[in-house]
């Protein structure tokens, strides 16, 4: 069986930023990549 995902990095980073517009302030949004972001290209996805 082969399996595959895509990461939309325009959405990743869509999603970055409403959590920081939704973030209370001077609080920050801290996320974590773990495992190569499980194949996806750690450098990218952070």
């Amino acid at each position: 069986m082969l399996c595959w995902i895509e990461v939309d990095l325009d959405s990743v980073a869509a999603n970055v930023h409403a959590l920081q517009a939704a973030a209370a302030p001077r609080q920050g949004v801290t996320a974590v990549v773990k495992a190569q972001a499980y194949g996806m290209g750690a450098a990218a996805v952070a």
